[in-house]
C-alpha cells in the first residue's frame, strides 16, 4: 500500500478561465470544466503483448499556459521493440483537444494504444457524450 499523502502532493493544480487539472507526471486527473468534475483522468498507454503497460522515456516536453493549457510530449516505448509517439492534450476554451502520432521503429507487439479516459459516473449518468473526430464526423454515447 502506498502513503496517498506523499502521492497527492506530486499533483500539480493548473487552471485556466474554465478548466482546472491535477497533473501528477503524465497523468490528468480530476479534470473540470466551470467547477463540474469532466474526468477522473486522462492518460495515454501502451500495453504489451501480456496486457502490462509499457513505462515510457520521456523524450521531449513542453507545457504552453498562454491562453489554455497545452502539454506536448514525445515518448518512447519499449527496449528491443520501439514505438515513439509525440503527443498533444490541449484544454481550451470550452473542449479537450487529444493528438497522438506514433512511429514503430521495430517489430511491436502491442495490444492497445492510446489515450485512456476515466469519467465519473456521478455526474454524467444519463448524459449524452460526444466525441468529435478530427474530420468533423462524431460519434456519441449516451451511459446509463
Amino acid at each position: 500500500m502506498y502513503n496517498s499523502k506523499l502521492l497527492e502532493e506530486k499533483f500539480i493544480k493548473k487552471s485556466n478561465n474554465n478548466f482546472t487539472i491535477f497533473k501528477d507526471n503524465l497523468f490528468f486527473r480530476n479534470i473540470t470544466f466551470q467547477n463540474l468534475q469532466i474526468l477522473k483522468m486522462i492518460s495515454f498507454l501502451v500495453r504489451d503483448k501480456n496486457w502490462n503497460n509499457y513505462d515510457p522515456k520521456i523524450l521531449n516536453y513542453e507545457e504552453n499556459f498562454d491562453s489554455s493549457l497545452e502539454y506536448i510530449f514525445d515518448l518512447e516505448y519499449g527496449n528491443t521493440e520501439i514505438l515513439k509517439t509525440k503527443n498533444t492534450i490541449l484544454f481550451s476554451e470550452n473542449s479537450i483537444t487529444l493528438s497522438s502520432k506514433g512511429k514503430f521503429l521495430t517489430d511491436f507487439w502491442t495490444n492497445r494504444i492510446g489515450f485512456n479516459l476515466l469519467i465519473p459516473l456521478q455526474s454524467h449518468v444519463g448524459s449524452n457524450i460526444i466525441a468529435t473526430k478530427e474530420d468533423g464526423g462524431k460519434r456519441g454515447k449516451k451511459i446509463s
